[in-house]
């Protein structure tokens, strides 16, 4: 996954939805974060599941957008929109 990632840029939209662990979902927001475009979007599911896209959204500065129905909560975040 790295080099596909790595080798990328301009991404407009990464989908995270793979393993919930904190560690994973820091690596995938950490490698995909600097590929993707301007106006790109991180989009992660199961954001209840550790505190790993809060953590991530705080050290980079970014507000997040949590998006939920009655049995899922997923969050969103837009590159360059600051907190």
């Amino acid at each position: 996954m790295r080099a596909l990632i790595e080798g990328t840029s301009g991404i407009d939209l990464f989908i995270h939805d793979s393993d919930h662990s904190y560690g994973w979902q820091a690596f995938e927001y950490a490698l995909a974060w600097p590929q993707l475009s301007p106006r790109g979007i991180l989009l992660t599911d199961d954001v209840d599941s550790s505190r790993a896209f809060f953590d991530f959204c705080t050290s980079r500065g970014v507000r997040p957008a949590l998006l939920l129905d009655r049995r899922k909560l997923a969050g969103a975040v837009l590159k360059n929109v600051m907190v």
